[in-house]
């Protein structure tokens, strides 16, 4: 098949094709939302069949469109059968994982949301605020969110919202994705592209978060100690299997 080029009058800063078609629908950097056919490249549907919107994402049946302190979901039919989620903020990142089942979101005022789509009905899981969110992805068994900062890449439990692994980085990551076994995560920083190998990242769960970091200690804080991170809090030692300083 040739290639066919979308004739565009503005930046374009959000693409996704639309569920259950063959349309690409963008976003230019004004939030004006355009389909385009994607057999010949033209216009099937006036721009004003759409609302502006800053981030768009697809998944399964549904279409997810960030605008300014909420989100707009659209069936396969184009219709806003769903109410829209309220979300503080310029939501400008948007992604559902790979069987639309769950969708993320980021908005300017620092707040990552994860919602699930079940039963006809979209309810939120979990929440975070970290730093701003530069990219995201859903693992595809749906467990975890990767979330892409100016230096780090965090791991996040889907379920609960919080971090349970960290990948350092020397600049913004713009981009992350999982493989669609989920084995492995590629990020894009700067210049890099680099692929990490799920089995070899330590996830830590809040639980078990004591007894990891006791893992790397070999005396307990001292009275002194404990004073100066803990202060007014009662004596104890955090670590039960090693002897407190004297």
């Amino acid at each position: 098949n040739a290639w066919q080029t979308v004739n565009v009058t503005e930046r374009i800063q959000s693409i996704v094709i639309a569920p259950g078609s063959q349309q690409l629908i963008t976003s230019d950097l004004n939030g004006n939302l355009q389909a385009w056919d994607l057999l010949n490249a033209e216009q099937p549907l006036n721009a004003d069949d759409f609302p502006q919107g800053n981030a768009l994402a697809s998944g399964g049946e549904l279409l997810a469109i960030g605008l300014q302190d909420q989100i707009i979901i659209l069936n396969q039919d184009g219709n806003g059968d769903l109410p829209a989620i309220n979300s503080i903020g310029n939501n400008a990142l948007l992604v559902f994982s790979p069987d639309g089942s769950l969708l993320a979101s980021s908005s300017s005022g620092g707040k990552v949301a994860i919602f699930q789509y079940q039963d006809g009905q979209i309810t939120e899981l979990s929440s975070l605020i970290k730093e701003q969110a530069t990219s995201l992805a859903i693992h595809p068994n749906g467990s975890l969110l990767a979330m892409g900062t100016a230096r780090n890449v965090y791991l996040v439990d889907v379920a609960t919202g919080k971090e349970v692994a960290r990948i350092p980085h020397i600049s913004t990551v713009n981009g992350v994705s999982f493989s669609a076994d989920g084995s492995y995560l590629a990020t894009a920083s700067s210049r890099d592209l680099q692929f990490w190998e799920m089995s070899g990242i330590q996830q830590v769960k809040s639980d078990d978060l004591i007894g990891f970091a006791c893992s790397y200690l070999y005396e307990n804080f001292s009275a002194a100690q404990w004073e100066q991170f803990f202060a007014g809090e009662p004596y104890e030692p955090l670590c039960k299997d090693l002897l407190p300083q004297e």
